[in-house]
């Protein structure tokens, strides 16, 4: 439901079956309408077809019927609730006028039967009936929620104060802290100056400390080449020194054999092998000197 507002146009209402109505149809105006008549005219029927509509459950069912019906008609919108006997009772249904009927019910409603009307007519006290619909747990509740709030916002307040009282010791603090911030930023400028100074300074080292490894490890492999030649120099010297001796020992059989009486054929033969053996062991004695003469001059330059 909308929330209220001012009539500005007619407001049909229809009844079946309500109070002492059959059936009937009534056009009201925007502004006062006054329903006029003798007693027994049906008037209160119709002001009940009216509650009814609005959502109040204050209304009789007509005698002889089980279910009556009601309708009505504000600005293009139809709200219709329908009254059924039941065990005794009038249940009712449909969508009203109002979600919850109570205050009209209350205060509205003015019917002989209306509890404030009978309240103010035998001078009773109104206090419970106005009260009665108002939700006081919930407005307790409410007030304590702002009390709370309230409470808090004071110690705020309070808070704020005690800043306030602080605040020219603050902010000399924070002068401080802003002058020890620019000091440590300038010792941090110069760190980091220092800091890239020294890393240049270990990019340096590191270039040198490779070239040195690599220095280290040429000479590494130098020194294992020069052992290997060394060791290839020593075996060529031997092997040249046992030929030699061989030479020698194949001279002085060449000599001795000159000596000797034997045929001039086979003398001419053994001569030729051994010219032979001798020109093949020149042959190797001058290869052996090459190889030697290599491997000094090579050892001489490591």
């Amino acid at each position: 439901m909308s929330s209220p507002a001012s009539v500005s146009s007619s407001i049909t209402v229809l009844a079946e079956n309500i109070g002492g109505i059959d059936s009937t149809e009534v056009t009201l105006t925007p502004g006062v309408n006054v329903l006029t008549g003798r007693n027994a005219t049906n008037r209160t029927s119709f002001l009940q077809t009216i509650m009814a509509a609005l959502g109040s459950r204050q209304t009789s069912l007509k005698g002889d019927a089980d279910t009556g019906r009601v309708e009505l008609t504000l600005d293009g919108r139809q709200y219709t609730r329908t009254l059924e006997r039941c065990n005794g009772e009038v249940v009712f249904d449909g969508e009203p006028y109002l979600d919850d009927p109570e205050l009209a019910d209350l205060f509205a409603f003015q019917l002989e039967s209306n509890e404030a009307r009978r309240a103010v007519r035998s001078g009773d006290d109104l206090r419970e009936l106005i009260m009665r619909p108002i939700d006081t747990d919930e407005i307790e509740a409410e007030i304590d929620s702002l009390e709370a709030e309230k409470r808090d916002l004071d110690d705020r307040l309070e808070h704020l104060a005690q800043l306030e009282t602080d605040l020219p010791g603050l902010e000399e603090e924070r002068t401080a802290l802003d002058d020890e911030i620019e000091s440590v930023t300038d010792r941090i400028s110069a760190l980091e100056t220092e800091l890239d100074e020294f890393e240049v300074d270990i990019e340096a080292s590191r270039a040198r400390k490779d070239a040195i490894e690599s220095a280290f490890a040429d000479l590494q492999a130098a020194r294992t080449e020069l052992e290997s030649i060394e060791y290839d120099l020593e075996t060529e010297r031997e092997s040249y020194a046992e030929l030699e001796a061989e030479r020698d020992d194949l001279q002085a059989e060449l000599a001795a054999l000159d000596d000797e009486q034997t045929s001039p054929d086979r003398l001419e033969g053994r001569i030729q092998e051994l010219r032979a053996r001798k020109r093949s062991l020149d042959t190797t004695v001058s290869e052996l000197q090459s190889v030697i003469r290599f491997n000094a001059v090579s050892y001489t330059h490591l």
